[in-house]
């Protein structure tokens, strides 16, 4: 049967090789139409029609969401199925650690009791003994060089059990006291009959120099402080320059690099120029840095002493705090400090020229056995 649409006389109406509707449509006797009865649903059948019709497109929606969710998780189980694929190849690759530290387990073991019987040869008291000496000698030389006290070769029990009982929660001010006390009651008449006999005995010291030495102690001894600062002072340059070698005043590799670290800190000039050129060391915190860097003995020490030395010894701004308790060589010499009378100023004059003379004479011995 056919059931396309026909025209009005009956044939079908085809455009373009397409079935459509006429626009005047069939015409249809009206008396052929049935005439159907009116009839009114209920308010309740209306409103539950509603609220069906609105529940079936929010069914819709969800619908539509859940197999949207749906598709977006299989997407996901399909990657995950991927990485899991792709873990597997590469853990199958991977080597049998299990199986390794098997075989080196018994090897690890036998490592492990062969350190514990060496450990159990090893005297690790004896060790701690040996080292402590070396912890408190570092710990004195650390509040020596706070308290700005160069008594680093004082070699004397009393001195050295004084300063390892001093509280480390003292502060400076206080520490500076402390050991005030402590060099004054330590630096006697018999230390400074040792400090004749050691300078007496130091051949290469002239007679010239040698008798301002002996003046100078002289002077102290009798409680002429400023006379022995004075003629400390006078000496202590030409005393650096006896014990500098010439052939020093050039510093090339490893002795220049050991030079500027003592020299930035100190704010002393580098060991070459910035064209990369050697510089002449001529000025004598130059020379006094150079004889840190010859020492080979009690380099550690003589570090702490060179620094009191070039900075405050040798010092060349005048500062009032350090001018009360050290002697300024530099502004004793310039009448730019003027009161140094006192018996700290010469003790620590004293101690100065000591630490001089004894490096000063380890390094030209030094030297002489080099150039045997």
């Amino acid at each position: 049967m056919n059931n396309e649409p026909k025209e009005p006389n009956g044939e079908p109406n085809v455009v373009s090789g397409k079935i459509c509707w006429s626009e005047q449509g069939a015409s249809l006797p009206l008396k052929n139409i049935p005439v159907w009865p009116k009839a009114e649903l209920p308010d309740e059948t209306l409103k539950a029609l509603a609220q069906a019709q609105e529940l079936s497109s929010g069914i819709t929606a969800t619908v539509e969401s859940i197999q949207m969710g749906y598709q977006q998780m299989q997407d996901s189980m399909a990657a995950t199925r991927e990485v899991i694929n792709t873990a597997s190849i590469a853990f199958a690759s991977l080597p049998d650690y299990a199986s390794i530290f098997r075989n080196v387990y018994p090897a690890l073991q036998r490592f492990a009791d062969y350190a514990k019987e060496i450990a159990q040869g090893i005297n690790f008291g004896a060790i701690a003994g040996a080292l402590r000496p070396i912890a408190l000698k570092a710990k004195r030389i650390e509040l020596l060089s706070k308290s700005n006290w160069p008594m680093y070769l004082v070699d004397d029990a009393e001195v050295c059990n004084a300063l390892d009982m001093l509280s480390p929660q003292a502060t400076t001010d206080e520490l500076k006291d402390l050991i005030a006390g402590i060099a004054y009651d330590s630096l006697d008449s018999d230390w400074l009959e040792e400090t004749r006999s050691r300078w007496e005995d130091h051949a290469e010291i002239s007679s010239g120099e040698r008798g301002v030495l002996a003046r100078a102690l002289s002077r102290h001894e009798q409680g002429d402080y400023e006379g022995c600062v004075a003629l400390l002072m006078n000496l202590l340059e030409g005393l650096v320059e006896k014990y500098f070698p010439n052939e020093m005043s050039k510093l090339e590799d490893e002795q220049a690099e050991l030079f500027d670290i003592h020299a930035k800190k100190l704010g002393v000039g580098l060991s070459h120029k910035k064209n990369g050129e050697p510089r002449k060391l001529t000025n004598v915190k130059d020379k006094v840095l150079v004889m840190v860097v010859l020492s080979e003995n009690g380099w550690y020490t003589f570090n702490y002493a060179a620094e009191y030395i070039v900075g405050i010894t040798f010092a060349n701004t005048m500062d009032a705090d350090l001018a009360a308790h050290n002697p300024l060589r530099n502004k004793i010499c310039h009448g730019q400090q003027t009161e140094y009378g006192t018996l700290e100023h010469s003790l620590k004059a004293i101690l100065v020229t000591d630490i001089v003379i004894r490096y000063g004479a380890a390094i030209l011995e030094s030297q002489t056995e080099i150039e045997c």
